[in-house]
């Protein structure tokens, strides 16, 4: 409060104050890190659902609150681990929200998501099969010519039922993962 206020140029014995947002202080801040550190602790009983819900959460978060890399490293290991158990949306969902949080992928695991991907692409609706385009860019990667080959043939039959939104992704996606 006080930086704030030197910051708008109000002396210490300003007769009014600027009200700090409820998610600036630092309760809300330490309540954010004292669930992360129970989902931690629970991550090896969650289940695909749950992994690419925690993700989606945690990539919503605002900017201030800043998503140690660790615990974004064993959230990934423990989805590298349940991989063949993602159903399409949460494979969605998990990719795009890695991709909010900026996480680079190795190799083993970008491998297992793009033969994931391939596995249940058949199954994807037009809202998982966008969302996964989008993720799949932010997360840099590189299917190769047969998974792409996949991903556009479901996007062909698809398409036809693309709301706005849903065109859009796609269309972004595909032309960046050309």
């Amino acid at each position: 409060l006080q930086q704030r206020q030197q910051q708008e140029g109000v002396t210490s014995g300003a007769a009014f104050a600027y009200p700090v947002a409820r998610h600036e202080q630092p309760e809300y801040v330490d309540l954010v890190y004292a669930l992360l550190r129970m989902a931690t602790a629970a991550l090896p009983t969650l289940q695909h659902s749950d992994i690419a819900c925690l993700a989606a959460s945690a990539a919503r978060l605002p900017a201030f609150v800043t998503i140690p890399k660790p615990w974004c490293v064993r959230l990934m290991t423990r989805a590298h681990h349940i991989m063949s158990d993602f159903s399409p949306t949460s494979l969605a969902v998990l990719t795009w929200a890695l991709g909010k949080l900026n996480m680079g992928l190795r190799s083993d695991f970008s491998d297992k998501l793009i033969r994931r991907c391939r596995e249940c692409i058949g199954s994807t609706s037009p809202r998982a099969l966008s969302l996964l385009l989008h993720g799949l860019v932010g997360v840099k990667a590189q299917p190769d010519g047969v998974s792409l080959g996949v991903i556009v043939a479901r996007v062909h039959k698809l398409m036809r039922q693309f709301d706005g939104w849903e065109l859009s992704m796609c269309l972004w996606g595909l032309v960046r993962l050309r």
